[in-house]
Protein backbone atom coordinates (compact mmCIF):
# COMPACT_ATOMS: atom_id res chain seq x y z
CA UNK A 1 0.00 0.00 0.00
CA UNK A 2 1.16 3.60 -0.92
CA UNK A 3 0.64 6.08 1.31
CA UNK A 4 1.21 9.79 -0.14
CA UNK A 5 2.12 12.45 2.42
CA UNK A 6 0.11 14.10 0.10
CA UNK A 7 -2.12 12.36 -2.43
CA UNK A 8 -1.10 14.66 -5.49
CA UNK A 9 2.10 13.52 -5.76
CA UNK A 10 1.38 10.14 -6.68
CA UNK A 11 -0.07 8.92 -9.40
CA UNK A 12 -0.63 5.06 -10.25
CA UNK A 13 -2.01 3.24 -13.51
CA UNK A 14 -1.86 -0.09 -13.39
CA UNK A 15 0.89 -1.55 -11.92
CA UNK A 16 2.78 1.64 -12.42
CA UNK A 17 3.59 4.50 -9.61
CA UNK A 18 5.21 7.57 -10.33
CA UNK A 19 6.71 9.19 -7.55
CA UNK A 20 7.22 13.31 -7.58
CA UNK A 21 7.53 14.11 -3.31
CA UNK A 22 6.66 12.20 0.28
CA UNK A 23 5.84 8.94 -0.34
CA UNK A 24 5.68 5.77 1.83
CA UNK A 25 5.19 2.54 1.13
CA UNK A 26 3.21 0.56 4.61
CA UNK A 27 2.49 -2.71 3.02
CA UNK A 28 4.42 -5.47 1.01
CA UNK A 29 2.78 -4.99 -2.16
CA UNK A 30 3.19 -8.81 -2.70
CA UNK A 31 2.18 -10.07 -6.15
CA UNK A 32 1.22 -6.30 -7.57
CA UNK A 33 5.20 -6.04 -8.14
CA UNK A 34 4.34 -1.90 -8.80
CA UNK A 35 6.90 -0.84 -11.16
CA UNK A 36 8.24 2.68 -9.31
CA UNK A 37 9.17 5.82 -10.97
CA UNK A 38 10.66 8.83 -8.75
CA UNK A 39 11.84 11.80 -10.37
CA UNK A 40 12.78 15.26 -8.58
CA UNK A 41 14.64 15.86 -5.31
CA UNK A 42 10.62 16.13 -3.91
CA UNK A 43 10.35 12.72 -4.97
CA UNK A 44 11.66 11.10 -1.40
CA UNK A 45 9.71 7.40 -1.09
CA UNK A 46 10.17 5.52 1.98
CA UNK A 47 9.92 1.84 1.89
CA UNK A 48 8.39 1.27 5.20
CA UNK A 49 6.08 -2.18 5.35
CA UNK A 50 4.66 -2.44 9.01
CA UNK A 51 3.96 -6.41 8.97
CA UNK A 52 6.27 -8.64 7.78
CA UNK A 53 10.18 -8.16 5.44
CA UNK A 54 9.82 -8.38 2.50
CA UNK A 55 8.74 -5.75 0.07
CA UNK A 56 8.23 -6.88 -3.66
CA UNK A 57 8.36 -4.35 -6.25
CA UNK A 58 8.26 -5.07 -10.09
CA UNK A 59 11.06 -2.49 -11.31
CA UNK A 60 12.63 0.77 -9.60
CA UNK A 61 13.44 3.88 -11.41
CA UNK A 62 15.17 6.82 -9.08
CA UNK A 63 16.29 10.29 -11.69
CA UNK A 64 17.29 13.60 -11.57
CA UNK A 65 17.63 13.54 -7.12
CA UNK A 66 15.12 11.10 -6.40
CA UNK A 67 15.63 9.06 -2.94
CA UNK A 68 13.99 5.60 -1.43
CA UNK A 69 15.10 4.38 1.79
CA UNK A 70 14.67 1.01 3.14
CA UNK A 71 13.99 1.49 6.28
CA UNK A 72 15.84 -0.06 9.17
CA UNK A 73 14.06 -2.36 11.97
CA UNK A 74 16.23 -0.73 14.76
CA UNK A 75 16.19 -2.17 17.79
CA UNK A 76 14.34 -5.29 16.41
CA UNK A 77 17.00 -5.63 13.42
CA UNK A 78 18.73 -9.20 14.10
CA UNK A 79 20.63 -11.50 11.93
CA UNK A 80 17.66 -12.88 10.81
CA UNK A 81 15.56 -10.02 10.86
CA UNK A 82 15.45 -7.47 8.43
CA UNK A 83 13.80 -6.23 5.30
CA UNK A 84 14.56 -7.50 1.74
CA UNK A 85 13.37 -5.42 -1.08
CA UNK A 86 12.73 -7.82 -3.74
CA UNK A 87 12.98 -6.33 -8.02
CA UNK A 88 11.26 -8.12 -10.25
CA UNK A 89 9.16 -11.95 -10.68
CA UNK A 90 11.52 -15.43 -10.16
CA UNK A 91 12.23 -17.09 -13.77
CA UNK A 92 11.14 -13.62 -15.91
CA UNK A 93 12.46 -13.91 -19.31
CA UNK A 94 13.11 -9.88 -18.75
CA UNK A 95 15.07 -8.17 -16.46
CA UNK A 96 12.93 -6.10 -14.03
CA UNK A 97 13.47 -2.21 -14.62
CA UNK A 98 16.22 -1.04 -12.57
CA UNK A 99 18.29 2.44 -12.70
CA UNK A 100 19.75 4.75 -10.32
CA UNK A 101 21.11 7.98 -12.14
CA UNK A 102 24.70 9.76 -10.79
CA UNK A 103 22.48 12.11 -8.79
CA UNK A 104 20.03 9.81 -7.06
CA UNK A 105 20.07 7.67 -3.81
CA UNK A 106 18.69 4.29 -2.83
CA UNK A 107 19.71 4.18 0.72
CA UNK A 108 19.22 -0.19 2.42
CA UNK A 109 20.25 0.83 5.45
CA UNK A 110 21.11 -2.20 7.16
CA UNK A 111 18.67 -4.49 4.84
CA UNK A 112 18.88 -6.26 1.48
CA UNK A 113 17.71 -6.52 -1.98
CA UNK A 114 17.56 -9.23 -4.65
CA UNK A 115 16.92 -8.30 -8.52
CA UNK A 116 15.77 -11.00 -10.64
CA UNK A 117 16.32 -10.96 -13.50
CA UNK A 118 15.91 -14.65 -14.73
CA UNK A 119 17.17 -14.77 -18.19
CA UNK A 120 17.41 -11.49 -19.36
CA UNK A 121 20.34 -8.56 -18.79
CA UNK A 122 21.92 -8.83 -15.89
CA UNK A 123 22.01 -5.47 -13.86
CA UNK A 124 25.53 -6.06 -12.41
CA UNK A 125 27.38 -3.54 -13.73
CA UNK A 126 24.69 -0.23 -12.40
CA UNK A 127 24.97 -2.19 -9.32
CA UNK A 128 28.31 -2.37 -9.10
CA UNK A 129 28.82 1.05 -10.10
CA UNK A 130 26.27 2.82 -7.99
CA UNK A 131 27.98 1.31 -4.84
CA UNK A 132 31.57 2.33 -6.16
CA UNK A 133 29.99 6.11 -6.50
CA UNK A 134 28.15 6.01 -3.07
CA UNK A 135 30.62 4.06 -1.07
CA UNK A 136 33.02 7.45 -1.70
CA UNK A 137 36.27 6.00 -0.04
CA UNK A 138 33.83 4.95 3.24
CA UNK A 139 32.09 8.06 3.46
CA UNK A 140 29.09 6.64 2.08
CA UNK A 141 28.07 9.90 1.48
CA UNK A 142 27.60 10.37 -2.54
CA UNK A 143 24.50 9.50 -4.60
CA UNK A 144 24.04 5.79 -5.75
CA UNK A 145 23.17 2.47 -4.14
CA UNK A 146 24.27 3.28 -0.27
CA UNK A 147 23.70 2.55 3.13
CA UNK A 148 23.10 4.79 5.93
CA UNK A 149 24.21 1.98 8.42
CA UNK A 150 27.21 1.58 7.36
CA UNK A 151 28.59 4.78 7.11
CA UNK A 152 28.66 4.97 10.73
CA UNK A 153 30.32 1.72 10.59
CA UNK A 154 32.31 1.60 7.42
CA UNK A 155 35.30 -0.37 9.26
CA UNK A 156 33.45 -3.33 9.73
CA UNK A 157 30.05 -3.14 7.49
CA UNK A 158 29.41 -2.68 3.83
CA UNK A 159 26.56 -4.01 0.92
CA UNK A 160 28.18 -7.20 -0.23
CA UNK A 161 26.45 -7.81 -3.54
CA UNK A 162 27.58 -11.19 -5.65
CA UNK A 163 25.41 -12.77 -8.42
CA UNK A 164 23.61 -15.73 -7.12
CA UNK A 165 24.97 -18.22 -9.37
CA UNK A 166 28.39 -16.98 -8.33
CA UNK A 167 27.83 -17.64 -4.82
CA UNK A 168 25.66 -21.04 -6.14
CA UNK A 169 22.42 -19.82 -4.23
CA UNK A 170 19.10 -20.40 -5.43
CA UNK A 171 17.38 -18.85 -2.41
CA UNK A 172 18.22 -15.46 -0.99
CA UNK A 173 16.99 -14.27 2.61
CA UNK A 174 14.42 -17.38 2.32
CA UNK A 175 13.03 -16.24 -1.23
CA UNK A 176 12.97 -18.33 -4.17
CA UNK A 177 14.89 -16.81 -6.87
CA UNK A 178 13.41 -18.82 -9.34
CA UNK A 179 16.66 -18.12 -11.68
CA UNK A 180 19.35 -15.52 -12.22
CA UNK A 181 19.63 -12.54 -9.74
CA UNK A 182 22.03 -10.06 -8.24
CA UNK A 183 22.13 -10.22 -4.59
CA UNK A 184 23.17 -6.95 -1.89
CA UNK A 185 23.25 -7.82 1.54
CA UNK A 186 24.43 -5.59 4.34
CA UNK A 187 26.85 -7.55 5.60
CA UNK A 188 30.66 -7.91 7.60
CA UNK A 189 33.27 -6.68 4.99
CA UNK A 190 35.18 -10.03 4.21
CA UNK A 191 31.75 -11.95 3.51
CA UNK A 192 32.48 -12.93 -0.18
CA UNK A 193 29.38 -15.19 -0.11
CA UNK A 194 26.98 -13.23 1.53
CA UNK A 195 26.45 -15.49 4.45
CA UNK A 196 26.03 -12.78 7.47
CA UNK A 197 29.31 -14.04 8.92
CA UNK A 198 33.11 -14.30 7.78
CA UNK A 199 34.80 -17.48 7.73
CA UNK A 200 37.90 -19.69 6.38
CA UNK A 201 36.24 -19.79 2.76
CA UNK A 202 36.37 -15.80 2.94
CA UNK A 203 40.14 -15.74 3.70
CA UNK A 204 40.81 -17.84 1.10
CA UNK A 205 38.66 -16.14 -1.58
CA UNK A 206 40.26 -13.03 -0.80
CA UNK A 207 43.85 -14.50 -0.38
CA UNK A 208 43.61 -16.45 -4.11
CA UNK A 209 42.51 -13.24 -5.47
CA UNK A 210 44.28 -10.70 -3.83
CA UNK A 211 45.54 -8.05 -6.12
CA UNK A 212 43.58 -8.63 -8.94
CA UNK A 213 40.47 -7.86 -10.94
CA UNK A 214 37.87 -8.09 -8.81
CA UNK A 215 34.31 -7.90 -7.33
CA UNK A 216 33.35 -8.39 -3.55
CA UNK A 217 33.05 -12.03 -4.15
CA UNK A 218 36.90 -12.24 -4.83
CA UNK A 219 37.88 -9.77 -2.20
CA UNK A 220 37.17 -6.31 -3.40
CA UNK A 221 35.32 -4.51 -0.49
CA UNK A 222 35.58 -1.04 -1.15
CA UNK A 223 34.38 -1.08 -4.42
CA UNK A 224 37.60 -0.15 -6.51
CA UNK A 225 37.75 -3.23 -8.55
CA UNK A 226 40.85 -5.06 -6.89
CA UNK A 227 41.22 -8.20 -4.60
CA UNK A 228 42.16 -6.90 -1.32
CA UNK A 229 42.80 -3.41 -2.21
CA UNK A 230 41.80 0.21 -0.91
Amino acid sequence: MAQPNQHRHVESLDRCLTVTGPTSIIADPGTDEPIIEASGSAAVLTLDPSGGTDIHIGGLSLTNGATATETSLGSARSATNYHVLVIGTPGATVAPMYAIDSTSTLDLADNDMAILYGSGTTPMTSVSTELSQAYDGGGWDKPGLTSSIARANSGAYGLGYAEASTIGDTTFDGIALGGNAVLVKYTLLGDTDLRGSVGIGDYNAVLNNFGTAQGWTGGDFHYGGRGGHR
